[in-house]
């Protein structure tokens, strides 16, 4: 291992080199003089210039919306080979939508648990599958996953202030997308410069919320045979959250009755610190986008065994923050209207702030201050697309990604973490004896490893029309990966039949799609007092099914569908937390020489399928001054692990959303909406004399925007309005969920 660490060398000269040649790149003259700006020539992205007026209430276009996601190319969603749900800037603006989690929280079969974990921020199963590691979000269309496959981020730093339309596509989707595309791919496409405007958005609110958003958009030459566009912003989110002595004061009487006696009793330091930055340059045949997010919170999660013992304490010393930086060139090199080439050229870094660290109980009374995280990640992909449109009933798309990896995986360094020096190295080693009072039998382990890796994919689609009432779909992806001998195969197939003018529309899809084993799941090397994690570098890759059929049902203004889905995974990516049997390596080893210190050795492991059935059903209705939207989703789940069969993972059965928004006056606007779940399966209710209710959690949200002016909005936003406090599935028991949140602004635009 060399001593110089990545964050001196690999990452920072990744970033050196591959920064100008995104510019060069794309600052490059298209070579097809001439030819038209078609779908196969441009771009990967389809974006309206709309700027969200104050009426968004009849359905128009969300009868049948032009989408990109599914297909990666432009379609209507009744041609796309999944069930698709947009949103459109009209919605997100009349519901007070701020932040990715916002959306997400209203959307069928999706169940949003906020304040699951530091790491992740906010849960999101969906169909019954937990592990946001098993969903990819893109930034019109450039994937901002972590590059080592660590769980995707759904915190206050993901902003959807400047979307024109965030597309949802449900089910597997690695056919197109690669490793981990198994429960959805979220995309937002952001607006379009149209005419020149700058937008500039001021919020304050409870538990002193702050919020700043300004975005800018403007086409420069014009007039010219080529434009260029710029578009862009930044949004800033900062709270202090609620404070649980005063909210939960019953279920906060735990950590103030380990608290005061070492003179640490005081309101709890919680707080959510969000920022996110996009810019993007475009052109007829190029375009290069850099997307950035940054995220600070506290590192308590606030639950514990039953919700008895407090693991991690709200302290000021207890605080996690990370960031990312994804950038993204693109050419599209027309060889005819109907042939074209796309090169898209991606770098993608992450990385954990070294102050990072988690406070827990130091066993004599007081807090263990020193345990540091930290991790650090880039990739760096080329991709080629080659679109080919063979009359007016044929595409056919064919691509290879090829990638190289950079990653050190989270670890712990006591002490504190220096990235200019070898992280390795300060990491240290984790040490076991397998005997008592055996010398010859320690075990040294390294508690972080520095991986440099390569993956290699190719994939081919095409779609056929059928006459006028029938689509067929059929496409594979192959994946090759030094990490690991399995090759993992993505096929999907879907049929697609239109009737009764259009108005009709039914599909099944078939899809498989898998998730490769993270280095942040195979080098999960850790010594929790009870049990020591050793890691597993011998992981492979989780797969899944699905079997979907979905049939919608539009007229002018309403639009209602059904789906129905079946879903299987096997190779099932068991962590060594899981503490499940097949887990354990060994059932003792000792941290001492002489047999003092005993602990269970174990190591992530392959174990097991999982089975999810269900349904979502969803409606969607819209006049000139009341709009409407509902669903209800149920899942069954069933997982088996050797002899072990469990069955929903902590979670609701049954979901309801359900909203509508009222003209009152023809500039205000009121939008409130339920979201309704049913009493989580299989999550024990500890907190039934400590004011909490883990029974049916609903929360009641209230939006109103008032224009006074065509350039002027003042909006109140109240999420939770009928205070209700609840709890949800959290990383170590029931966590409790912020109990209220109201915030009111400006909104202005130039």
């Amino acid at each position: 291992m060399a001593t110089i660490s990545p964050g001196t060398l690999n990452q920072r000269g990744r970033a050196a080199w591959l920064a100008p040649v995104l510019l060069l790149w794309t600052t490059g003259v298209a070579r097809a003089q001439g030819a038209d700006q078609t779908t196969t020539a441009t771009p990967e992205v389809s974006r309206s210039t709309d700027v969200p007026g104050m009426a968004p209430l009849s359905l128009g276009q969300l009868l049948d919306p032009n989408i990109t996601t599914a297909s990666r190319a432009l379609e209507r969603s009744t041609e796309a080979p999944a069930t698709v749900y947009v949103i459109t800037s009209g919605d997100i603006r009349v519901r007070g939508y701020s932040t990715l989690s916002d959306v997400l929280k209203d959307l069928p079969g999706m169940e949003t648990v906020e304040q699951y974990y530091t790491e992740q921020g906010t849960l999101v199963p969906v169909r019954g599958v937990v592990g946001n590691n098993k969903i990819v979000l893109l930034i019109n269309g450039m994937r901002v996953n972590p590059p080592g496959g660590e769980e995707l981020m759904i915190r206050s730093d993901v902003s959807v202030r400047f979307a024109d339309q965030i597309e949802v596509i449900y089910g597997p989707g690695s056919t197109l997308y690669g490793q981990d595309a198994i429960s959805a791919v979220i995309n937002i496409k952001t607006r379009n410069p149209g005419d020149a405007t700058l937008e500039i958005v001021g919020g304050y609110g409870v538990d002193n919320s702050k919020e700043g958003y300004a975005s800018f958009a403007h086409t420069f030459f014009r007039q010219s045979e080529v434009p260029i566009s710029a578009t862009g912003y930044v949004a800033l989110r900062d709270s202090e959250l609620s404070n649980f002595r005063q909210d939960f004061p019953g279920w906060y009487q735990k950590y103030d009755d380990y608290l005061r006696p070492i003179n640490r009793s005081g309101a709890p330091v919680r707080g959510d610190f969000g920022l996110n930055a996009y810019g993007r340059l475009e052109s007829k045949f190029t375009s290069l986008q850099a997307w950035y997010r940054e995220s600070a919170r506290s590192s308590s999660e606030g639950s514990g065994e039953g919700g008895k013992n407090p693991v991690l304490f709200f302290v000021p010393e207890a605080r996690w923050r990370d960031r990312s930086l994804v950038m993204e060139g693109q050419h599209a090199l027309s060889f005819s209207d109907s042939v074209a080439l796309h090169s898209i050229l991606t770098f993608n870094r992450y990385e954990v702030d070294p102050h990072s660290r988690y406070v827990f109980p130091n066993g004599n009374g007081g807090l263990f201050l020193e345990d540091y995280k930290y991790a650090i990640g880039t990739g760096a992909s080329l991709e080629e697309k080659l679109e080919v449109q063979l009359g007016y009933s044929t595409r056919f798309m064919m691509g290879a990604v090829a990638s190289d990896y950079d990653v050190v995986p989270k670890t712990s360094v006591t002490g504190g973490v220096d990235p200019r020096r070898d992280v390795v190295t300060e990491a240290g080693t984790l040490t076991y004896y397998t005997r008592a009072n055996d010398a010859t039998s320690r075990v040294d382990i390294k508690r972080t490893v520095h991986l440099q890796y390569q993956q290699f994919g190719t994939y081919a689609e095409a779609a056929h029309e059928v006459g006028e009432h029938l689509r067929l779909i059929g496409g594979v992806r192959l994946d090759f990966n030094n990490r690991f001998n399995a090759v993992p195969v993505s096929p999907r197939a879907a049929l697609i039949v239109h009737g009764f003018d259009g108005r009709l529309t039914f599909k099944y899809i078939f899809s498989m799609a898998y998730v490769a084993p993270a280095p942040y799941f195979s080098y999960n090397v850790f010594d929790n007092g009870v049990q020591i994690s050793a890691g597993n570098p011998d992981l492979s890759p989780e797969k899944a099914r699905s079997n979907e059929a979905n049939i919608t049902w539009r007229t002018e203004h309403l639009l209602v569908s059904g789906s129905a889905y079946y879903n299987y995974q096997s190779d099932l990516l068991i962590t060594s937390q899981s503490e499940a049997p097949e887990t354990v390596v060994a059932p003792v080893v000792y941290v001492n020489p002489d047999g003092t210190g005993p602990r269970r050795l174990a190591h992530s492991v392959n174990l097991g399928t999982s089975v999810g059935m269900g349904f979502d059903g969803f409606f969607r209705v819209g006049t000139a001054r009341i709009s409407g939207w509902g669903s209800y989703s149920y899942v069954d789940f069933k997982r088996t692990l050797g002899l072990n069969v469990s069955g929903l993972p902590q979670i609701s059965r049954h979901n309801v959303r359900a909203g509508g928004t009222v003209l009152l006056l023809r500039n205000l606007s009121i939008t409130p909406s339920l979201v309704l779940r049913s009493t989580p399966e299989g999550l024990t209710d500890a907190y039934l004399d400590a004011g909490v209710s883990l029974q049916t959690p609903y929360e009641v949200n209230v939006n109103a925007v008032y224009t006074p002016t065509d350039t002027v909005d003042v909006f109140l936003t109240v999420r939770n309005a009928t205070f209700q406090r609840y709890a949800l599935r959290g990383v170590s028991g029931p966590a409790v969920q912020e109990p209220r949140w109201m915030m009111g602004g400006l909104r202005v635009r130039f």
